[in-house]
């Protein structure tokens, strides 16, 4: 019976607590929205910042010139994912030790193997 009532305590104080908590949190929650809720609102830009944002001297063109190697990536995985049979056998080739389990390191090993363009 000793037990129980202490337990019936701990329980009690642990409700206690929560209450706590949710009180001072609700307060800044609803704090942080007051706080936020202009920004989500659009404003129009007055001319001048018009400008600056279109001039800005920000790179336009991507660095990076594809050369069509991850196009036929692509388009090969997704006719695996189209074929149940196939995404099954891809799945199998996976698991390298044969432990039903894949790990990041037989995945690595696989796209490594099966795609060195990736």
């Amino acid at each position: 019976a000793a037990g129980a009532a202490a337990a019936a305590g701990d329980v009690a104080q642990l409700m206690h607590e929560d209450d706590v908590f949710a009180a001072k949190t609700a307060h800044t929650e609803a704090e942080a929205v007051e706080e936020t809720a202009d920004t989500v609102e659009e404003k129009p830009l007055d001319a001048q910042q018009a400008e600056e944002v279109e001039d800005d001297g920000a790179d336009t063109q991507p660095d990076i010139v594809s050369d069509g190697k991850f196009d036929g990536v692509e388009g090969e995985f997704k006719a695996v994912l189209a074929d149940a049979a196939a995404l099954a056998k891809m799945w199998r080739s996976l698991d390298y030790n044969g432990n039903g389990k894949v790990s990041l390191a037989e995945i690595d090993k696989w796209v490594s193997d099966q795609y060195p363009v990736l």
